[in-house]
């Protein structure tokens, strides 16, 4: 499968990261923002990091029924770097860490989140007919 493909397009678009207990899932590679990894989002924040290869787990902990994240720096920040830590921790705060389940993935466009083939069949022929349809239009 070409990874331009219609069929590697929907793989990307339609599965998902399920954030459970953050231990299988990259903090900086696999959590994102408006579907880009929180290294490229926020690449000061990055630079000054410790850890930049570990699982969401490692990156906080559990405060009795609360997660607290703890992102470790190699040097304090400074005031020009405030507003950027701010956002980027406010941004952490939508992520729902869940102490009872592990990390996987979920096909997004089945309520249940389990792959099909024949789902998978229906959504590559759904787009299909939208490039054809757009093609005709075009011409029109």
């Amino acid at each position: 499968m070409e990874v331009g493909s219609t069929s590697a397009r929907i793989l990307i678009d339609c599965l998902k990261v399920f954030l459970g207990d953050g231990g299988r899932t990259k903090f900086w590679k696999d959590l994102k923002i408006d579907d880009i990894p929180l290294a490229e989002f926020f690449p000061r924040i990055y630079a000054l990091a410790v850890n930049k290869s570990g699982v969401v787990g490692e990156f906080g902990a559990w405060n009795g029924c609360r997660w607290c994240w703890n992102i470790v720096t190699w040097r304090p920040i400074l005031g020009w770097e405030e507003l950027v830590w701010y956002l980027f921790l406010t941004e952490l705060r939508k992520f729902k860490i869940r102490k009872m389940c592990h990390d996987s993935l979920v096909w997004s466009i089945m309520p249940s989140g389990n792959f099909s083939v024949c789902s998978f069949r229906r959504e590559l022929e759904y787009r299909k007919l939208s490039i054809s349809a757009g093609k005709v239009n075009s011409l029109i």
